[in-house]
């Protein structure tokens, strides 16, 4: 008997310990998450429209006042931003990916519970759904369904990525595997907000 309860355990163990091991870097996606930051920094508006999907668009998340918005976007222009507030960032941290949980912001101190650029491939953020669903529940604006499941399709098949600095600073995307291709779909403007 310990001998199939051995066995039983040695082929569970096989079967379960990939599913938990830690991600392995892709290359394109890094490649893409790169861009993205380069773009940002060097505040290259033709770089960054070309990352994304000519009929997607982009979602950008923020915070105009007590409650999140959200604007659909066909292209950005970094020169003339709109939301007049996208991030600027430098190159104050380091770039290489830490597949990790992603840093918190303190409003208290104005600072990062860590620094650096993170993306965390075992979790999924819903910030745009929710703020789809606040809209209604708070009688901020009509969104469908249709809308919302939209949305959180597109938060299901994304990947986050933070990157934090020491003085506050950040920048915080999502990229999205679309026709084989990795594609800018959302910025998010309110992880690090502390004006409510």
């Amino acid at each position: 008997m310990k001998t199939n309860s051995f066995v039983l355990l040695a082929f569970w163990m096989a079967s379960v310990i990939p599913l938990i091991s830690l991600p392995k870097p892709e290359p394109q996606f890094e490649d893409h998450v790169q861009e993205v930051m380069r773009a940002f920094r060097q505040k290259d508006t033709r770089a960054l429209n070309e990352m994304i999907h000519p009929e997607r668009g982009l979602m950008i998340v923020f915070r105009p006042g007590v409650f999140n918005n959200y604007y659909h976007f066909k292209e950005v222009d970094l020169n003339e931003p709109h939301p007049h507030y996208l991030p600027e960032i430098t190159d104050s941290v380091d770039h290489q990916i830490a597949y990790e949980s992603l840093p918190t912001f303190s409003c208290d101190e104005y600072v990062w519970n860590k620094t650096g650029l993170f993306c965390d491939t075992t979790s999924v953020d819903h910030l745009l759904s929710r703020t789809a669903q606040n809209r209604i529940r708070y009688d901020l604006g009509e969104v469908t369904d249709e809308e919302i499941q939209a949305f959180t399709d597109l938060e299901n098949n994304s990947r986050k990525v933070v990157l934090a600095d020491n003085v506050g600073r950040s920048l915080m995307f999502s990229l999205t595997p679309i026709d084989g291709k990795w594609y800018l779909t959302i910025i998010d403007l309110v992880r690090n907000d502390c004006s409510t």
